[in-house]
């Protein structure tokens, strides 16, 4: 019997896709953005490992009543991008999964990737905003889901509001942040770029982001329980996302010959990816939740 092909999505040219704050996402400008599947092509994660964050769920099952209820768990991966996470889960949980993303190619891509591991039964793929997925796709989200994912996109705090709504209550939903390292005593002295700066405290905004006790709060507020809280270490994010800066700047580098008009905006693109990952390194730090809804 023939395999199962992968479902792929239909009609792309009438979804809307918010392309800045999908370009930002990935640190890139806008006029980058139709070439992101050769960018982006072959790395294996576009940020938190799925590895990672389907380990941190399996574990969850294990320990919940939600484990026992649902062995095979509906799982929602919102901006799912290469759908890293939606293969991994459905190989290791043997979830049905749904992944959701604004930019076509990726998912496309994602089928692929599917297809290859023998999990393409097991995963669905909708080009779709996430933010209007109950006005545009009322029918792929009902009935609510048991696990939720929510990564790289919008940050813990506006995405665990978008994720929330769609996971069932004790359901788990899973979202992450770069969050501001913070210092109970004097600020002491890291270096970034070269230069000599201090590592931010409590009141320290210039970066825009959360700290971790801020994302706690958030968290609890409605009453939700967070199962792992799981920030790497400063040396496992400087290989992750060594590598990933290599990839992507040898890939930039050959674009750079093909498309001599884009040369200025790939330099860039190379440099920012490199402050970012210094910022992740020294004055941030990537953090995962894994939550369990009320």
């Amino acid at each position: 019997m023939p395999r199962k092909q992968p479902i792929l999505p239909r009609d792309v040219d009438k979804i809307y896709a918010p392309r800045r704050e999908l370009a930002a996402s990935m640190a890139a400008p806008p006029e980058l953005l139709h070439h992101f599947p050769f960018l982006f092509s072959k790395l294996t994660s576009l940020g938190s490992s799925a590895s990672r964050v389907v380990g941190l769920l399996e574990s969850a099952l294990a320990t919940t009543e939600l484990g026992k209820r649902s062995p095979r768990p509906r799982l929602i991966d919102l901006a799912c991008g290469l759908g890293n996470v939606s293969i991994e889960a459905a190989h290791r949980l043997d979830a049905r999964t749904l992944g959701v993303d604004a930019y076509a190619p990726f998912l496309t891509e994602a089928a692929r990737r599917a297809h290859r591991r023998g999990v393409a039964p097991r995963c669905q793929w909708l080009a779709a905003n996430v933010l209007s997925l109950q006005r545009d796709h009322p029918a792929a989200i009902d009935p609510p889901f048991d696990i939720g994912v929510m990564l790289n996109l919008f940050g813990a705090i506006k995405g665990r509001k978008v994720v929330r709504g769609l996971v069932r209550p004790g359901g788990l939903y899973v979202v992450d942040d770069a969050c501001l390292v913070v210092c109970d005593d004097k600020p002491r002295r890291t270096t970034l770029g070269g230069r000599r700066k201090p590592r931010p405290t409590e009141s320290d905004v210039r970066l825009g982001a959360p700290t971790p006790a801020r994302v706690r709060s958030a968290i609890s507020r409605d009453g939700d329980d967070i199962l792992y809280e799981l920030a790497p270490s400063p040396s496992a994010v400087r290989r992750q996302l060594s590598a990933m800066e290599a990839r992507i700047a040898s890939r930039a580098a050959m674009l750079s010959e093909s498309e001599p008009g884009l040369r200025r905006l790939l330099k860039q693109f190379v440099v920012d990816l490199a402050r970012s990952r210094e910022l992740l390194e020294t004055q941030l730090r990537p953090t995962i939740w894994v939550v369990r809804r009320a």
